[in-house]
């Protein structure tokens, strides 16, 4: 998902941008999910956020940011699909047992298991906001 905005303030190493909902629905939209202002994703977030810093900006400027949408998509397929597989397949694998404590326990561990494989999976694999590129200098310093 591509939106433009505005860089607030420098931080070390990061940059604290403001995400403008002005954003005229042009070529931006095409890369994005959604192709109108009002999509549920687009601005029902906070709008400001923290970047690193990949190309050099200052303060007022205008950037392009982008978020790598395949990433979050395929955390949260992880995140929710995998414990609900999981339960299934221990359910399946578990039908035979005559004693629920043996039923329950190993129902119990694959969800456990596949919580700890989703969280590690969320923590590697992490969705971020980059700066692609500085569309205007801030020219009031000049």
């Amino acid at each position: 998902m591509m939106r433009q905005g505005l860089v607030k303030k420098m931080l070390a190493d990061k940059a604290w941008v403001e995400i403008l909902k002005d954003t005229p629905p042009d070529e931006l939209s095409q890369h994005s999910s959604c192709s109108c202002s009002s999509c549920a994703g687009c601005h029902t977030q906070a709008n400001h956020v923290l970047v690193d810093l990949d190309i050099e900006v200052q303060p007022g400027d205008r950037v392009e940011l982008h978020l790598e949408t395949w990433k979050l998509i395929l955390t949260a397929s992880i995140s929710f699909l995998l414990p609900v597989l999981s339960l299934i397949m221990a359910l399946w694998i578990s039908r035979d047992y005559e004693i629920a404590f043996q039923k329950w326990a190993l129902v119990l561990s694959f969800l456990a298991f596949s919580f700890l494989i989703a969280y590690i999976f969320d923590k590697l694999n992490k969705a971020k906001v980059k700066l692609v590129k500085v569309l205007e200098k801030d020219q009031t310093d000049e």
